[in-house]
């Protein structure tokens, strides 16, 4: 199990327990968000925090371009295909924000997350077996990153295959009731992950374990509003 929050990218082990194990901040825009965002052509809002918010369609078209980059350079053995997430996938990244890249492989079971600097971005990238349906049937919380998702590179076709199959589903009326349970029980463990951690006195992992259950519970309601 794999989460971002705030920047931070944990890696869950064998005990479900959720560890940070990098981060990705960025303290300054890339080279090629200042020169977007200084180029009278583009429209730049900007959001109450002061930051600017570049066009979805640039922003897009960004994550693209820098992922198939990414790909002729580093592509994994058994590639599938590759998708956009995060907030580039649900049209909110400003100019700080990282670029989430799902990338599917056959012949593994192994989830695998790093961060990666590349072309003057901070990737979020992750390595998926190639998901089968079946799958996303019985764990629907797990997959519904599925939802959002932007496909970057899917040059057999199969990725697009496989998402109107499971799509529909995650989105019917039973997919929804069955990721609920599934969050609302993820929620419980977090919310018992951060009592076990305030009796230990360890304020770090109760934070993380408080904030966890927050994340849990927003991305919930994402999904039910």
């Amino acid at each position: 199990m794999r989460c971002s929050w705030g920047g931070i990218l944990h890696q869950g082990g064998r005990d479900g327990v959720l560890r940070p194990v990098g981060w990705a901040t960025r303290t300054r825009p890339s080279a090629a968000r200042r020169r977007a965002a200084s180029t009278p052509s583009r429209t730049v809002s900007t959001t109450s925090a002061g930051s600017w918010v570049l066009p979805w369609s640039w922003i897009r078209g960004l994550a693209r371009d820098v992922g198939l980059a990414f790909l002729d350079a580093h592509k994994p053995a058994r590639f599938v295909a590759a998708t956009t997430g995060g907030s580039v996938a649900r049209r909110e990244a400003d100019e700080y924000s990282d670029l989430d890249l799902n990338i599917y492989v056959d012949d593994t079971e192994e989830h695998r997350s790093e961060n990666r600097q590349f072309a003057g971005e901070i990737i979020q990238l992750h390595i998926h077996p190639f998901p089968r349906v079946e799958a996303v049937r019985q764990s629907p919380w797990d997959y519904r990153f599925l939802r959002e998702a932007g496909v970057i590179c899917d040059p057999a076709g199969r990725y697009e295959s496989f998402a109107r199959e499971a799509l529909p589903w995650l989105g019917s009326a039973d997919g929804v009731s069955a990721a609920c349970d599934l969050a609302l029980a993820d929620v419980e463990k977090r919310q018992s992950w951060a009592e076990e951690a305030i009796l230990r006195r360890d304020h770090m992992e109760m934070g993380m374990a408080s904030m966890a259950a927050m994340t849990d519970a927003a991305m919930l309601y994402g999904v039910v509003a």
